[in-house]
Formats: C-alpha cells, sequence, structure tokens
C-alpha cells in the first residue's frame, strides 16, 4: 500500500499538465446596407452561417498561419512536456535522428487541428484549446481569434460592393 501510495504520488507530480485557453467572440451582421431593419434567420440560415464559422476558424490555411504567425516550430523544445524530452534524449542516444524541422511542422498543424474546438451558439463563437504550455494556449487562442477577426471582416467588405450592385 505505501508503495502504490508513493508511486501515486510521484504519478501526480510527474503528470503531464494541460492548460486550457478559451475565448469568445461575439458576431452579428451588419444591417447598414437593408436599412437598418431588423432581418430575421431562419434555422437552416443560422446552421449555415455556424458552419461557415467552423470552417473559416478550422481552415488548413489558418492552422497553418497560426504556427507561423507565432513561430510555434523555433518554440518546440520549450513547449515539450519533461517526459517528452526525456524521451527525446533517450531517442537520440540510441541513434534515432532528431525531429527535422517538417516533422515539427506538420505534428504541430496536426495537433493544433485536433485539439482546437469551436462551438457557435447564436452570434457567439467561442475557441477553446488544451495546450501542454500555457504560453502556447493562449497565443494560439489568440491568434485564431484575430485571423477569424479578420476573415470575418474581409467576408462581410466583400459583400458590400455585391450589395452596391443589385441595389
Amino acid at each position: 500500500v505505501m508503495i502504490c501510495g508513493a508511486l501515486t504520488v510521484l504519478g501526480a507530480i510527474f503528470a503531464p499538465r494541460n492548460y486550457e485557453s478559451e475565448a469568445r467572440v461575439l458576431v452579428q451582421g451588419t444591417n447598414v446596407l437593408t436599412g437598418n431593419q431588423a432581418q430575421q434567420m431562419s434555422p437552416e440560415e443560422m446552421r449555415n452561417l455556424s458552419r461557415e464559422y467552423e470552417e473559416q476558424v478550422m481552415a488548413k490555411d489558418n492552422i497553418v498561419a497560426i504556427v507561423r504567425q507565432k513561430n510555434l516550430v523555433a518554440r518546440w523544445d520549450d513547449m515539450r512536456q519533461p517526459h517528452r524530452r526525456l524521451l527525446d534524449k533517450i531517442n537520440r542516444k540510441m541513434g534515432k535522428p532528431p525531429y527535422s524541422d517538417d516533422e515539427k511542422y506538420d505534428a504541430l498543424v496536426n495537433k493544433i487541428h485536433s485539439s482546437l474546438k469551436v462551438w457557435v451558439d447564436g452570434a457567439t463563437v467561442t475557441l477553446r484549446i488544451e495546450w501542454s504550455d500555457p504560453e502556447a494556449s493562449r497565443d494560439i487562442i489568440d491568434t485564431a481569434v484575430k485571423n477569424f477577426l479578420e476573415s470575418r471582416f474581409q467576408a462581410e467588405v466583400g459583400v458590400i460592393p455585391e450589395r452596391e450592385k443589385i441595389l
């Protein structure tokens, strides 16, 4: 029982930690071009808009941009958990070459794609990620929000010339 207790304490001390970051963005359509008249959206239109928001955040180009903008490949070694660093050292001593920048890049893109969660609830878009490094977690969410807002701005501005032509 004492050995099990000691192993439990050691496991709790050396267990990998995950940090969660979350951001919520309020999104509303503009009513400027419709004469400030409130437009009612059907449930189908709301689902399509929600899907569009989610696809904008989860797009491969957006995730690649996050990795590049926050220079996550260069921060790879600092973000690794202690047990992963130990395994990397053991593998290098056994003759396995260290990860190349391309392998790190692919691993980061895949990890962000699988860890980043997006929920759309009415006019609120929620982004959440669990990551092993608190600063990287915050940076990833911050960049994802900025990229989302930029893409929404581009989409909204792109609608204006089309509606002007129609009017």
